[in-house]
């Protein structure tokens, strides 16, 4: 049987999670499909306020022996 763990366990060398936060949107997705977004609503996304958006290189769920290129992005409200 599988067990599956919790998000903020798996990736905590990515992002620590805010406790005292009202209000977090926390999304890791690989980097092409980010790029496959249109350019208008990357855009768009990357204006808004509160927005952080990082490139980062976190351990293939796969195989944790290689890297893969992601984007982590956090909305927040404190």
């Amino acid at each position: 049987m599988w067990i599956i763990e919790n998000p903020t366990k798996v990736y905590n060398y990515v992002y620590d999670y805010d406790k005292k936060a009202k209000f977090q949107l926390i999304v890791l997705m690989r980097k092409n499909k980010y790029n496959d977004f249109p350019k208008s609503d990357r855009t768009m996304v990357e204006k808004l306020d509160n927005l952080d958006i990082k490139d980062l290189k976190i351990k293939n769920p796969n195989n944790p022996a290689n890297l893969i290129d992601v984007k982590l992005i956090v909305f927040k409200v404190v």
